[in-house]
């Protein structure tokens, strides 16, 4: 539960600190709805596929590799002025932020007991 809302507040967060970022370098505010746009469509285009995945090579490996590939693709976004580099990273954020909403239920029910799977 407590995973959960970190990552939602962490994606309200970047998405905050990324729109004024896309306006400091006078960037229109559509260009701001284009990123968040290709960010979603990553995220549910890859939801689907992000379990199979996840079943083909193991949990473990693919929640570290979505973890490097969100922190990657957020440090990419936050260093470049360039309109393509940032789209091509936001939408690795939003393929990686659709493993880790896929795989957090599943993994912190596996790894967790029934007494702490209780406490909300």
């Amino acid at each position: 539960m407590e995973c959960s809302i970190l990552n939602f507040i962490t994606l309200g967060a970047i998405q905050v600190i990324l729109g004024l970022y896309i306006l400091e370098l006078r960037f229109s505010e559509d260009f701001f709805r284009l990123v968040a746009g290709v960010r979603m469509l990553a995220t549910g285009l890859l939801a689907i596929p992000a379990g199979i995945l996840i079943e083909k090579l193991g949990a473990k490996r693919i929640l570290a590799l979505a973890g490097v590939l969100a922190g990657f693709s957020v440090t990419v976004q936050g260093v470049t002025s360039d309109k393509f580099i940032i789209l091509i990273a936001s939408s690795i954020y939003g393929s990686a932020f659709a493993i880790l909403f896929v795989i957090i239920g599943p993994f912190l029910s596996d790894n967790s007991s029934p007494e702490e799977r209780g406490v909300i």
